[in-house]
């Protein structure tokens, strides 16, 4: 599981899911030497029969950043297939994100010193404090549901200059996703798009119905008319999922969806709820990691 890739770290807390593109190189180099990796189809087969999985790689990214096309350089020097899993919303735009980045942007880097919410002023005065303040945010946004959170991510814009994410996100090019055209462009290489959801809202137990419902069949209408392929391939954002996901999922007509929980995919697992493994981001460990999912996962 990988969400994007640079060629060096400028904002090495905002970019604190990204890989390198070396390191991402080295990954797929040794990755394709040791097993085979595999199509989105062609996993799904393998999962249907209940083969052996153990020499089996699907490489997947989260999001649909534009900074994936750059990995795809390199999956395609290797001839390796993967899957990008996009949030449809604000595909193409170069000022706006998904929320989750909005808000690192939004408080990690908000020219103001303290910013209320949830009655509390909280502290932006020195780096540790901004982080402090940040994890504390995001903890509490993320137990609400989208119609709560996205009242408070309002909340949050209202106390910051005008138009300030909008001009970060031209500056931070790294966040921006991809438009359709490239979205085509890997579709029609080896790469797949799969769907994230339209606004990444995430599946908890608490979301409404509704929201989940416009997640999942708007983000596969989105795909189909732009890319010209239903996606059958799902991944849930931030991990959440619930009963209701699993029905529109299956109305819709999807084959899979991954989770964020951490372990490799067997023989005969729930097709909706299928584990990964994010790949360390230090070389030296990666040889390690490798051997551990072989032996421990």
């Amino acid at each position: 599981m990988y969400h994007g890739v640079v060629e060096k770290f400028t904002e090495p807390l905002l970019e604190r899911n990204f890989h390198l593109l070396n390191e991402f190189e080295y990954h797929i180099k040794q990755l394709s030497k040791k097993y085979h990796i595999v199509s989105a189809d062609e996993f799904d087969n393998y999962l249907k029969a209940g083969k052996n999985l153990d020499n089996i790689i699907l490489i997947t990214f989260d999001d649909g950043y534009r900074n994936n096309l750059l990995a795809a350089e390199i999956l395609n020097k290797y001839k390796c297939p993967y899957i990008v899993f996009a949030a449809t919303r604000h595909i193409g735009s170069t000022t706006r994100s998904i929320w989750t980045v909005e808000l690192s942007i939004n408080i990690l880097k908000a020219p103001i010193k303290h910013i209320e919410l949830f009655d509390t002023k909280f502290d932006l005065s020195t780096e540790s404090m901004r982080i402090d303040s940040f994890t504390q945010i995001r903890r509490k946004l993320k137990k609400m549901d989208a119609a709560d959170k996205n009242k408070h991510l309002q909340y949050i814009t209202q106390q910051l200059p005008s138009g300030f994410i909008e001009s970060m996100i031209e500056k931070l090019p790294q966040f921006q996703l991809c438009n359709w055209d490239e979205c085509r462009q890997i579709s029609n290489a080896l790469g797949y798009i799969g769907s994230h959801g339209v606004d990444h809202e995430l599946h908890t137990d608490f979301e409404s119905e509704e929201t989940i419902a416009n997640e999942i069949i708007n983000s596969t209408k989105d795909i189909e008319l732009n890319v010209g392929q239903r996606p059958e391939f799902f991944a849930y954002p931030n991990g959440n999922h619930s009963p209701i996901s699993y029905k529109y999922l299956g109305q819709c007509g999807y084959k899979q969806s991954f989770t964020t929980a951490l372990g490799t995919v067997l023989p005969h697992d729930k097709p909706y709820l299928l584990s990964r493994v994010t790949p360390t981001r230090k070389l030296m460990k990666f040889s390690y990691q490798m051997h551990k999912i072989d032996t421990e996962y």
